[in-house]
Formats: C-alpha cells, structure tokens, sequence
C-alpha cells in the first residue's frame, strides 16, 4: 500500500506540448504602423517564439487605422 502510494507520488505524467501558432495583431496589418511606431502610440508585444515583432495599441492612444477615426 505504501509503495504504490509512493509510487503515485513519483510518477512522471507525459506532457504533450503544442505548437506555437504565430498571429498578426490590428496593428501589424494597418497602413499607419510606421507613424504609430515613430509617435509611441504602440506597444511591441512579440514573444520569444516570434519571427518578426508584434505590435499593439497603447493606452489611450487613438487608432489612426480605425473606420471611426479623422483622416487630415
């Protein structure tokens, strides 16, 4: 009885990892990720599985990509 708890205990369970699929954000397809880059109004969140860099927008900035934002 006390070895198979001990046994259960020290049990090595088999983990299967997945693969890590790599995403686009809003911002890594936008016309204006240049702009945004150059002003601070986004956020570089790529992992350490990532290709190329990832960007996001930051708080409070505005979206110049969005439908809902001025164009000048």
């Amino acid at each position: 009885m006390i070895l198979n708890i001990i046994k259960r205990l020290f049990k090595k369970n088999k983990v299967e990892y997945k693969p890590y699929i790599e995403h686009d954000t809003e911002c890594d397809k936008c016309e204006f990720l240049d702009k945004c880059k150059d002003d601070g109004y986004v956020i570089n969140c790529t992992s350490f599985e990532d290709s190329r860099e990832h960007y996001m927008r930051g708080l409070g900035s505005n979206c110049r990509g969005s439908k809902y934002a001025k164009r000048i």
